[in-house]
């Protein structure tokens, strides 16, 4: 036998659109958060990679020669993932 869901205020029982409803509701608020997750990782990250990129090569770090920072061979890597490319990109792009 199937059971149904009542409402013990109402005593009404839930259908299939009910269902749906929450479902939906959740879709959209679930999206909501990982929307507003990933942009905040996208500062964070972006931050990190302006703070690498302005930090002395490391060679040049022990008190060697001076040499520009943005000399020969200074490189910053990041490696991100599909989902931040286009956020740190345009917070990078950004004057601060």
């Amino acid at each position: 036998a199937l059971a149904a869901a009542v409402d013990e205020a109402t005593g009404a029982v839930a259908g299939v659109s009910d269902g749906a409803v929450t479902a939906l509701a959740a879709v959209v608020l679930g999206r909501a958060g990982f929307i507003a997750l990933i942009e905040e990782r996208n500062q964070v990250l972006a931050g990190n990679i302006r703070e690498a990129c302005l930090q002395p090569p490391q060679h040049l770090r022990g008190g060697g020669e001076a040499e520009d920072a943005a000399g020969a061979g200074a490189a910053v890597v990041a490696v991100l993932g599909m989902a931040h490319l286009e956020g740190v990109r345009a917070a990078l792009l950004v004057e601060q």
